[in-house]
Parts: structure tokens; sequence; C-alpha cells
């Protein structure tokens, strides 16, 4: 189950990416027992899923990333604890209010990766623990060029550990929201 646990928190996941990770290490298993657990993890409430925005409906269905319901759950499998369990508690978060209209965003054409996207209020959100001279390209990089191409998006949040600012690039204003503010928003 660790492996499992990984391999879903890793990314976007598709069953052949599962099946061929878990089979290295547990030769026995079937592609169909894969697709089973995680039914049935989703099932028993421990796991929800959202997916691309941007794919097509065949992608959107077999490239889902997931989270777990519960941060407890996470907490006795991942190594990097802190930076999962603080997307995970977003993606919580996100869920509760919004379930199925949840979703990610990922483009291999423009090169835009985004955490969360909400279409209904227009929010496009990154995690990150800390927004550091590394992560801060990455994190605003990709805002911006979401906000670039995609007019729908009206608000740009990165959640953060603890960190509070506002960031303005070019005509756009980003959000740090600390993680405890993000959690008490309605």
């Amino acid at each position: 189950s660790f492996i499992l646990t990984q391999t879903i928190l890793q990314s976007q996941v598709s069953y052949a990416t599962l099946y061929k990770n878990i089979k290295n290490v547990i030769s026995t298993v079937s592609r169909n027992s894969i697709i089973d657990y995680i039914d049935y993890a989703k099932d028993a409430y421990l796991l929800f899923s959202t997916k691309n925005y941007f794919a097509k409906f065949s992608e959107r269905e077999s490239s889902p990333k997931y989270y777990f319901t519960d941060n407890g759950i996470l907490n006795l499998f991942y190594l990097d604890k802190l930076p999962a369990l603080l997307e995970n508690l977003v993606a919580i978060k996100l869920h509760n209010k919004y379930q199925e209209n949840l979703f990610y965003l990922k483009s291999q054409k423009t090169g835009i990766d985004i955490d969360f996207y909400v279409p209904a209020s227009k929010i496009a959100i990154q995690v990150a623990w800390e927004v550091n001279d590394t992560s801060k390209e990455r994190e605003v990089g990709n805002l911006i060029k979401l906000a670039d191409n995609f007019d729908e998006v009206e608000n740009l949040i990165i959640v953060t550990h603890g960190e509070e600012a506002e960031i303005q690039q070019e005509d756009k204003i980003i959000q740090l929201m600390p993680l405890y503010k993000f959690l008490l928003m309605r």
C-alpha cells in the first residue's frame, strides 16, 4: 500500500502507470485488481479524484489526480510529508465545497500546470510550501501563463504554509495566502 500511495500522489496517474509501478514490486497483481482497489477506496470515501479540465473526455477519465479524504491516512505513508499534506488539505477543502466542479489544469501545448481550478468561481490555485526563488518562477509563472491564455480565470491564488503577500506581475495580481486563512474562507 506504500507503493500505491506514493504512485497515486506523485501527480496525475493513469491506471497503466499505476500497474507498471506496482507490478515491479508485486508481480502477481493484475491491472484490473489495481482498478478495483482504487474504486473500492473511492467507494469507501478514502480517495477522491480531480480531472484535467484541458483534457479530452477519454483522457480525463484515464488520468486523474487522487487525494486522500483524510490527511491522517496520507501521514502514514508519505516520505516528504509537509508539502504533500499541505496540498492534500487544500484539495480536501476545495473538494468539500465544489465536489465534481474541481479540476486541475495541465497542457503540454502551453506548458501550463495548475494544481486546482474551479470554473464556477473562476479561481486558479497553486500550492507551495513556500514561495522562494526556486518555486516563485514555477508557481507564479504558471498562473501568469494561465491568465494570459485563458480569459475565464479571474482569481489567482498561491496557498502557502505561512506566507501572506500580494504579487503583482504584468497586470495580474496573485494572492499568497497562508493555509489557515485559506481554510477559513467560505
